[in-house]
């Protein structure tokens, strides 16, 4: 499996459900984590290529949004998560350095 963060925008004044639908895709990774606003780590068999062509072929994208996945190390560090919930899963997949 590999691990990456995955960064969006959403542009031409998204509604809520179309954030939804994002997240939606999002959460179908093996693992994920919604770690900031618009900033997730997800753990995939999927290259970067291929998730993004996945969340084009099922409109959760379009050509307008901007999107970046990068591969990780999952070594890192983290401060001020929005809940305990994140904190304990960065803990148990992030190695802190």
């Amino acid at each position: 499996m590999r691990w990456y963060v995955l960064s969006y925008d959403l542009r031409r004044y998204p509604t809520q459900s179309e954030y939804d639908r994002l997240h939606e895709a999002l959460r179908t990774a093996y693992k994920w984590c919604w770690a900031l606003q618009s900033f997730w780590i997800v753990g995939s068999e999927l290259l970067p290529s291929q998730i993004i062509q996945e969340l084009l072929s099922t409109g959760t994208i379009d050509d307008n949004d901007g999107i970046v996945i990068l591969e990780i190390t999952r070594v890192g560090d983290f401060r001020r998560l929005a809940s305990q919930e994140i904190v304990d899963w960065m803990n148990a997949n992030i190695i802190r350095a």
